[in-house]
């Protein structure tokens, strides 16, 4: 998203844009800037998710391979809590649906910036479209 508007930046140098369209510009380049670092941001925040969604799953699905009678401990901090292997299968199913509905509203945000991209993009493309006598040189 960012390098598509490198372009823009090698046009503006080529042509002299007037004083509001030049404040209109960096506006957007600024815009743009703290729209990727936006996007990286959610990426990262989802990808965690589902990776500690991942481990909850493995974990639950070798909680169902134990014995209802063994022994079953919760990681609290450092230290293990005995448990019930119901309390913790619960717990685990929990976690994995509240990572879920975290991991789509996650999707949903890099979406919409994305589409916020493409406007910004639209936005630079209008700007130098203004300039087209300049871009021929």
């Amino acid at each position: 998203l960012y390098l598509k508007t490198k372009e823009a930046d090698d046009l503006r140098e080529l042509m002299s844009l007037n004083e509001e369209d030049n404040r209109a510009y960096q506006e957007i380049r600024r815009a743009q800037g703290e729209n990727t670092r936006e996007i990286y941001k959610t990426e990262a925040a989802k990808q965690a998710l589902e990776k500690n969604q991942r481990r909850d799953e493995l974990t639950l699905t070798e909680l169902r391979g134990v014995a209802d009678s063994a022994r079953t401990y919760r990681a609290v901090g450092r230290m293990f809590l005995l448990t019930n292997k119901s309390e913790l299968e619960e717990e685990l199913k929990q976690r994995i649906e509240k990572t879920q509905t975290e991991a789509a509203g996650l999707e949903r945000k890099v979406t919409m910036l994305t589409g916020k991209a493409k406007k910004l993009e639209a936005d630079v493309a209008e700007i130098v479209k203004t300039y087209p006598d300049q871009t021929k040189q």
